[in-house]
């Protein structure tokens, strides 16, 4: 069975410099509607070493999504300069097997979210051999569902 299924596919996610810029920019290219930032602050494990992470996000309301991430130095987001796509966000069936799954194909994890006890939780980046970036996601992340996520933060 296939890990990144086009089925579960639903956004593309930028790291870019200026949120408001980049949400203006791709409303003018795209008619794009945006949910407020939303202001992440969790525990991330990237370079082998977990820590405490704190992200600006928004996201577009209409599918296939934008995510736009503020680019903040020293933190997997550290990248804005380019405006290419940082990576494609997946659903993911079984997010702990498909963690496995993707190591064991010779993706390498970049990050991972971590719950409180630090173990895998919410999203996980991972490349593969030629490169490519992609965001697996736990659906149960979001209590209230993701279509609820995005509907309590529009302004």
């Amino acid at each position: 069975m296939s890990i990144l299924r086009p089925r579960d596919f639903y956004h593309f996610g930028y790291v870019v410099d200026d949120l408001d810029a980049a949400a203006r920019h791709l409303t003018a290219l795209s008619g794009a509607r945006w949910t407020t930032p939303v202001e992440f602050e969790m525990g991330l494990r990237y370079g082998g070493v977990d820590r405490e992470v704190e992200f600006p996000v928004v996201y577009s309301l209409e599918a296939p999504h934008f995510e736009l991430i503020q680019a903040t130095p020293g933190t997997p987001f550290s990248n804005g300069a380019g405006g290419g796509v940082h990576h494609l966000g997946y659903w993911a069936q079984d997010f702990a097997s498909d963690l496995d799954r993707l190591r064991d194909l010779g993706f390498t994890e970049e990050v991972v979210g971590l719950d409180d006890d630090g173990g895998p939780w919410g999203f996980a980046y991972f490349t593969g051999p030629t490169g490519q970036r992609f965001e697996i996601a736990d659906r149960a992340t979001f209590d209230e569902g993701w279509d609820g996520f995005l509907n309590s933060r529009v302004a």
